[in-house]
């Protein structure tokens, strides 16, 4: 900024200004920026995490593994690996337009391309905009990016530590495809070199291989290891996912599909719902007229987007990306908050569906008593009490909730003195007016909602990008939750991104530190740490869950309170159904602990044997009124057995520490498993 010659824009057709000029007390000219793009480097941010301890046993190996596994019809897929997009995605290559404005990617060297899989640490990011209310009183709109690493586990992935934020775009307003690639221009860059595998060294020179700083397998040694990495897919809701991209909007006349050739009237037409019939985008015609348009007079970039539905986008410089393949559709927004809420407000609720005449054994009331009566796992969103009342829920969550019992639900509202679902209306009270003109009767709808489609396009992307929740969007969503919280001063031009980027990198930062903290680190230090932990975790996110770990004790890796309560006498816990041996507590835990710890040779307290240490079930165990695992406070949950997850229900929960001896604390669940067989109905019309 100090190095331009005047404050307007260098940008072509650009007549902003970037910065203005102020003289302070001394005659001294300073220049302030108008708004700030706050931005940390997203390879730099890859180097830091992947020189974490343990970071690499958390990578997925994915040289050597089977591809297009989708082919098969009984393959089952359990992440995004399984998806056919995974083995697609190159590097070392580079992406070349013709004269006539043909794009094509070539190798950058002889031998150089390869499969992104045929790295050891080829990382398959995936990457997501959305904008969100910063501000209460005014309106105003910011737009952080999120990182995310679809080769970690379930369950590490969507943490906040182990997501980047590489830049998050200011407000008051969102900002046109044309600013956005501004934006993005950093994040491509840093992905080219990333995919390209070129880099340079400090003389310079150009290297075709990004090497990293990692920890060896024992944690124990700084080794160099090789890092690849490319955008798996453009995943974000559906109006930010069409602005990165570059494609027409949603609401457009001719082009409102990135992914086939219908246009507005085909919506309203049995046409534009037969898949068979879809004439699906070419990305390399798309890709033909995104460079046309990229150095075109306005007018004509207008009249291409009208056209042809696309327009220039920064991640078109990607070699490799294909823009139509690697948008997929926002299965949250368009099945939750889109079908699944039209399903039940318009279709059920307003063409009174659950009418409230018959008192106690109404409609009305047995689909509140159905609701009422499910139990959930203690971790995740619970339906309003009210639903018969007030069906109008806010979040994608209670939908998805709502929709898995469904079946359920419905069955028990409508089903008769049979068990089965009447073929016929509901009755209708004389003074109701029903707006809707489809169907009411009861079994027909129940068939049609058995067999809802998800939308037209979901099964070819289900197959590309594997089961929606390795995709969906209901971690993003959460994190724009964390920088609502973050403190700032409100002002605008960038000042209120600035503080929820510096917030966010704070975070990795002392995540990173309380990792890497020697054994030896001086007492001030970890006041110092403990201080900062204590301030920032009052205000949520990532920084709470870390101050919570940091202030419980921790056994066999599963968080424990912190204060512990007395000693339980096993002899007196009833439990609610002894096994199927008739098995009390006590004798539970002793063929538990036998097994865990045979070097004690424990025998029972009022045993006659003299060898052995004894269990006492007065001194032995305390109930624990929680434990945490991975940020859950478990009330349900489940287990793997044979590697299959089984689910159980936990009764109670235990420590376990054998006085006199040197074996550390243990805590243990004791778990209940849901149990079926073959006689068991699958639904309960199946009866």
């Amino acid at each position: 900024m100090n190095s331009l010659d005047s404050p307007a824009c260098t940008a072509p057709s650009c007549d902003g200004l970037i910065f203005k000029e102020t003289v302070d007390s001394r005659k001294r000219v300073k220049r302030h920026p108008i708004k700030i793009i706050p931005h940390v480097s997203l390879l730099q941010s890859v180097r830091h995490m992947v020189r974490r301890k343990g970071f690499r046993r958390l990578v997925r190996d994915s040289r050597n593994t089977p591809s297009n596994q989708n082919s098969d019809p009984d393959f089952i897929m359990k992440d995004m690996h399984d998806g056919n997009i995974w083995h697609d995605l190159e590097t070392g290559i580079k992406r070349e337009v013709g004269n006539l404005g043909t794009v094509r990617d070539v190798p950058n060297a002889p031998g150089t391309k390869k499969k992104l899989t045929d790295h050891r640490f080829g990382l398959h990011m995936n990457i997501n905009l959305d904008w969100f209310g910063a501000l209460e009183n005014r309106p105003h709109s910011s737009g952080p990016f999120y990182v995310s690493f679809s080769d970690l586990p379930r369950e590490q992935r969507f943490l906040q530590v182990n997501v980047i934020c590489p830049t998050i775009t200011p407000g008051p307003n969102e900002p046109t495809t044309r600013q956005l690639n501004h934006c993005m221009e950093p994040i491509v860059v840093d992905v080219k070199k990333l995919k390209d595998g070129m880099d340079r060294d400090c003389q310079g020179v150009i290297l075709y291989s990004v090497e990293m700083e990692m920890f060896d397998e024992d944690d124990k040694e700084i080794v160099l290891e090789v890092v690849a990495g490319d955008f798996t897919c453009n995943n974000c809701d559906t109006p930010g996912a069409h602005k990165m991209s570059g494609f027409a909007g949603h609401s457009a006349d001719l082009n409102p599909c990135p992914w086939c050739r219908c246009t507005s009237l085909d919506i309203n037409q049995p046409a534009g719902y037969t898949a068979t019939s879809f004439v699906h985008r070419n990305d390399s015609e798309a890709l033909k007229q995104k460079f046309y348009s990229k150095d075109a007079p306005l007018p004509r970039q207008a009249a291409i987007l009208k056209n042809h539905g696309v327009q220039w986008s920064a991640l078109d410089w990607i070699p490799g990306w294909r823009p139509s393949k690697q948008t997929p559709l926002d299965f949250m927004h368009c099945i939750f908050l889109g079908i699944v809420a039209f399903l039940f407000k318009t279709v059920l609720f307003a063409a009174h569906m659950f009418p409230g005449a018959g008192g106690q054994d109404s409609t009305k009331n047995r689909f509140e008593n159905a609701i009422n009566s499910v139990r959930w796992p203690t971790h995740v969103t619970r339906l309003p009490t009210n639903m018969g009342e007030n069906q109008s829920l806010k979040k994608a969550d209670e939908w998805r909730r709502l929709l898995t019992v469904s079946p359920v639900i419905l069955w028990c509202s409508w089903r008769d003195e049979t068990d089965t679902i009447p073929d016929a209306e509901p009755p209708v009270a004389p003074n109701e007016k029903i707006q809707t003109q489809h169907s009411q009767n009861m079994r027909s709808l129940y068939d049609a909602i058995l067999l809802l489609c998800a939308g037209m396009h979901f099964a070819d992307m289900i197959a590309l990008y594997g089961p929606v929740y390795a995709w969906w969007l209901f971690a993003f969503e959460r994190f724009n939750g964390m920088l609502e919280k973050v403190n700032h001063n409100g002002h605008d031009g960038g000042r209120i991104e600035l503080t929820m980027l510096r917030n966010w990198v704070q975070t990795h930062l002392i995540y990173e530190l309380l990792l890497g903290l020697p054994d030896d680190a001086h007492p001030h230090e970890r006041d110092l740490i403990e201080r900062i932990l204590k301030t920032e975790g009052k205000r949520g996110g990532m920084m709470a869950e870390i101050a919570i770990f940091r202030s419980e004790a921790c056994t066999d890796c599963v968080s424990l309170p912190k204060q512990l309560p007395k000693p339980l006498n096993l002899y007196t816990v009833n439990l609610r159904g002894q096994g199927a041996d008739g098995t009390d507590l006590y004798s539970l835990l002793f063929e538990y602990l036998k097994q865990r710890w045979p070097i004690l040779n424990l025998r029972r307290a009022f045993s006659l044997q003299q060898e052995g240490t004894p269990f006492i079930g007065t001194t032995a165990a305390c109930r624990l009124p929680y434990i945490r695992k991975d940020g859950i406070r478990y009330g349900f949950a489940f287990i793997l057995r044979d590697g299959v997850r089984v689910p159980v229900e936990i009764e109670d929960l235990f420590m376990v520490k054998i006085p006199g001896t040197d074996q550390p604390a243990h805590a243990c669940a004791l778990v209940r498993r849901l149990r079926t067989d073959n006689n068991l109905p699958i639904l309960p019309w199946d009866l």
